[in-house]
């Protein structure tokens, strides 16, 4: 929730369309109806589904493949940008 409203807070008025989730099943969910994203803000830890786990579902589906996501996280360690990276995130937002 605190992410969701720093982001809406910081775009609000840039306008870029924001469509907010509060999990990656809701994310994936949103993407079945409509894959014209160009750019996922992923949570890395959410609940339900992780922002992992919903990344690596993307990942595996190609209709996905034009949509650049990007982890938003407190996980700064080498280790868990490694494992971001390894999921699908192409880079990494503190």
């Amino acid at each position: 929730m605190i992410n969701q409203k720093v982001i809406n807070g910081l775009l609000a008025d840039s306008g870029i369309e924001i469509v907010m989730a509060d999990d990656g099943q809701e994310a994936l969910d949103i993407l079945e109806k409509d894959n014209h994203f160009t750019l996922i803000l992923m949570d890395a830890h959410m609940p339900r589904v992780d922002g992992f786990e919903a990344t690596r579902a993307i990942r595996q589906n190609p209709q996905y493949d034009h949509i650049l996501v990007v982890a938003l996280s407190g996980d700064t360690a080498a280790d868990d940008i490694k494992r971001m990276r390894n999921a699908g995130m192409e880079e990494q937002l503190e």
